[in-house]
């Protein structure tokens, strides 16, 4: 369903869900009085909405009748999910000026039009209005292609292919470790679209059964020509920022989905969602052929609708993804629009190509106050130890720890570069029994002759978890055993380390899972200090 607010009204363009729908899709234009929530009418659309938009003065709407393949249905002689799939779809237009009864629908026909995969079957996926509300471009994303049409008048105006392109630098292979090396050649196949001003529009490259490129690209929409390509970069700052979602990487990675565009303060800003790290690039595109990348706005799972408020300085973005077994929920999230106020997210970025996420461990430095260390877990196939400065949130990282993997349960003490010199396994009779548990974190004396270890949970036969005492002279393991509090309620934010910098301040650390069924998000806080 896609809902839209206008004049006192609310209108969504739905969707049935009915059996033999590919063959006889069907959907409608539902008109709801917004004072006493009545259902003022059901325009029949003739087949399956995915979009609407609404012009700028408010007298037209425009929605994109997909008619959506199905992607398990093989069509004669062809692959399963292939095009064509009968009937096609259009984008459709209605006058809003007159009586919500008098309102029709008028179609703009998209089949035949050179250079689609399926000329048959356009699959119209996303509409936006340009500023002066005379052309809507619709994309067709099955078909990586572009139409601009005129939709008072149901006519062509120009149609252009999103091009195939080739983007070095991403991690393709789904192996648990973060590798941005590979390359990939694919369709661009647009889903989102939104007008940079009165000529260049942005499309967000999410892909289809193809491809997609795992960026964004502005177009001039008058011939087509590529204007600006974002190539590696979103992936880039994404895995800089720790919200790479590595089960993905074989497939789409980032998947940008949402694109809107909007002015605030004389400026305009293009908001792009990615669909799977679940955050929001957010880029200054004053000079459409040079954006500026600004920050990344973290948000739950699977953001998809991007709304700019700009005359309450507010960014709505909803989460589509619903899990309720696993805690995870649709949500709306709103942002609040400063150029005054400092950017609160991301907290830190790695620098010179660090690849990280799920940190866990968090120790400080005795001698340098917001040097802080730290080390992903086992989310990943290997451990890296990274170096986090607190006061200028930027992260350093050290290469992974050769061998210090969870199952082996042991703590592994490395030189300043990374190497290991030394693996100290827990006692192999207790580590037995924890199962696929492990060591959660690790502190020390200031004098570095005794080390404690936090065990994640309970071993086999066990109603305590324990903390073990390491003695460095001797090489003599002992343990503790508390009983953990149960507490009522459940937080999203995964507290995971914490520790005491060499100026007092307690700082502590959030784990995001890897981004596997978590919203990516990392928190550090100072829990003392300013």
């Amino acid at each position: 369903m896609s809902p839209l607010l206008h004049r006192g009204l609310g209108i969504a363009a739905v969707t049935a869900l009915t059996c033999g729908m590919v063959a006889a899709p069907t959907g409608s234009l539902m008109v709801f009085d917004l004072t006493s929530s009545k259902l003022l009418r059901e325009i029949d659309l003739g087949g399956q909405p995915d979009s609407i938009d609404i012009s700028p003065d408010g007298e037209w709407a425009a929605i994109a009748v997909e008619n959506q393949r199905d992607e398990e249905f093989t069509p004669e002689g062809l692959d399963e999910g292939a095009l064509p799939q009968l009937p096609a779809g259009f984008p459709a237009s209605i006058d809003l000026r007159g009586e919500v009864a008098d309102w029709q629908v008028k179609r703009t026909e998209l089949t035949g039009l050179q250079g689609m995969m399926a000329a048959d079957d356009p699959e119209p996926e996303y509409v936006k209005f340009s500023p002066d509300g005379s052309q809507v471009p619709p994309t067709l994303q099955e078909n990586n292609h572009v139409a601009i049409i005129d939709p008072r008048g149901q006519k062509v105006l120009n149609h252009f292919s999103a091009g195939t392109v080739t983007v070095d630098g991403v991690d393709t292979k789904k192996d648990g470790v973060i590798d941005p090396t590979g390359s990939i050649t694919a369709p661009r196949e647009p889903d989102s679209i939104g007008w940079v001003d009165g000529r260049p529009v942005a499309t967000s490259n999410e892909g289809a059964w193809l491809g997609g490129t795992r960026g964004w690209t502005i177009f001039d929409s008058h011939d087509g020509k590529v204007t600006w390509d974002a190539g590696n970069s979103l992936e880039q700052q994404v895995i800089a920022n720790g919200h790479w979602p590595e089960g993905r990487a074989a497939k789409k990675g980032v998947e940008p989905e949402g694109l809107a565009v909007a002015a605030f303060n004389g400026r305009r800003y293009a908001f792009v969602g990615s669909e799977r790290a679940n955050v929001v690039a957010v880029y200054d595109v004053t000079r459409p052929s040079k954006p500026r990348y600004l920050q990344m706005l973290p948000s739950t799972n699977g953001p998809e609708g991007l709304l700019p408020v700009p005359s309450r300085n507010l960014l709505v973005v909803s989460s589509e993804v619903e899990k309720a077994e696993k805690n995870i929920r649709a949500t709306v999230q709103t942002y609040q629009f400063s150029r005054k106020a400092k950017t609160a997210y991301p907290q830190f970025t790695a620098t010179d190509g660090i690849a990280w996420g799920a940190l866990g461990a968090l120790t400080a430095d005795p001698k340098k106050p917001g040097r802080l260390w730290s080390a992903t877990d086992a989310a990943y196939k290997d451990t890296s130890i990274l170096g986090i400065d607190a006061k200028g949130s930027q992260g350093k990282g050290k290469k992974a720890i050769e061998g210090a993997k969870a199952p082996e349960k042991m703590l592994v003490e490395t030189d300043a570069k990374g190497a290991v010199l030394r693996e100290v396994k827990l006692p192999e009779g207790y580590a037995a029994k924890l199962g696929k548990q492990g060591i959660e974190g690790v502190t020390g004396t200031r004098d570095g002759k005794v080390l404690y270890v936090a065990m994640q949970r309970e071993a086999k036969g066990e109603d305590v978890t324990r903390i073990a005492r390491y003695d460095v002279t001797t090489g003599q393991w002992s343990f503790y055993g508390y009983q953990p509090q149960a507490t009522k309620g459940w937080t999203q934010e995964k507290l995971e380390g914490m520790t005491v910098d060499a100026h007092g301040d307690l700082y502590v650390v959030t784990d995001n899972d890897g981004v596997n069924d978590a919203n990516g998000k990392t928190v550090l806080l100072n829990l003392v200090g300013p």
